[in-house]
């Protein structure tokens, strides 16, 4: 309340200190220009009285030659106003310009906010590897808008560690299978029940290599993308692409290139080779 009240008492001694300002400005200038015509009126005398001029009247002469410097004055006066409006309009204009570039700035921005509140964002929201060897996976929309034509594309890709492939012919050092599903023209709505998606191991491993991916002597993980569009535009077709590894049951988001040519190495664990990983990219 203290800050209010002084501010309130500021503001009529600024406005005090303005109009001084200001009569102090145009009582200097009618004091300069009654100084300058003073001047000019007791030149005009002076050269009436002791030149040799045309007219024999000092009165006369005096007051042609002094309407002659009025104009000139006025017209001097004409081109100060001239261009501080000049001026001004120039201020102006460039406070507009100034004020358009923010428009359009501002109404990027809300555009760009309409477009994020207004769409559909379909990403994975689980996944579970159950104890009957079944991997579920669950699709959900985070976003406003339903989503249609969410497709699901997925590889399931790893490898056991060198030092058990050779004492099982059926433990492999890296292995691959593709999967995909098109939930076709079925929505996605947001806080609905998510689409799900099963991925048996039994179907591509073998029962040994499961057993030692449980035990984590291997690398095991999916990656993928999923395709979907919303409702406001059908060719806008977007791509969420993930990425997970599996460690003692507990999935971990990766970058997508971390099985590219990775083979598990012998003596090493796969918590050492991710750590590594992490800390020496190169």
């Amino acid at each position: 309340m203290n800050a209010s009240k002084r501010s309130s008492d500021k503001q009529p001694k600024s406005k005090i200190k303005k109009i001084f300002r200001r009569f102090g400005i145009a009582t200097l200038w009618i004091a300069g220009c009654l100084i300058v015509l003073g001047l000019v009126i007791s030149a005009l005398w002076v050269a009436s009285r002791y030149l040799d001029t045309l007219v024999t009247d000092p009165i006369q002469f005096i007051t042609a030659n002094l309407v002659n410097a009025l104009i000139f004055f006025a017209i001097a006066a004409q081109v100060l106003i001239y261009r501080k409006q000049r001026d001004i309009m120039k201020q102006q204009w460039q406070a507009m310009r100034d004020a358009i570039a923010e428009t359009r700035e501002q109404t990027g921005m809300t555009v760009a906010s309409i477009i994020i509140s207004q769409s559909s964002y379909v990403g994975i929201a689980d996944l579970n590897l159950d104890p009957s060897n079944r991997i579920l996976i669950k699709i959900e929309n985070r976003g406003n808008i339903p989503a249609e034509g969410v497709k699901l594309r997925l590889d399931a890709l790893g490898g056991i560690k060198t030092d058990y492939v050779g004492k099982n012919p059926q433990a492999r050092r890296s292995f691959s299978q593709a999967f995909s599903v098109d939930y076709g023209r079925a929505k996605l709505f947001r806080d609905s029940l998510p689409f799900t998606y099963s991925v048996l191991l039994d179907s591509f491993l073998s029962p040994h290599e499961i057993d030692l991916i449980r035990q984590n002597k291997g690398v095991f993980g999916l990656r993928g993308h999923i395709d979907y569009h919303d409702g406001l535009n059908v060719k806008d077709i977007r791509r969420t692409e993930f990425s997970y590894l599996c460690l003692n049951g507990v999935w971990h988001a990766i970058a997508p290139d971390f099985f590219d040519g990775r083979v598990p190495q012998s003596g090493s664990s796969v918590e050492a080779e991710n750590k590594s990983e992490d800390t020496n990219p190169n």
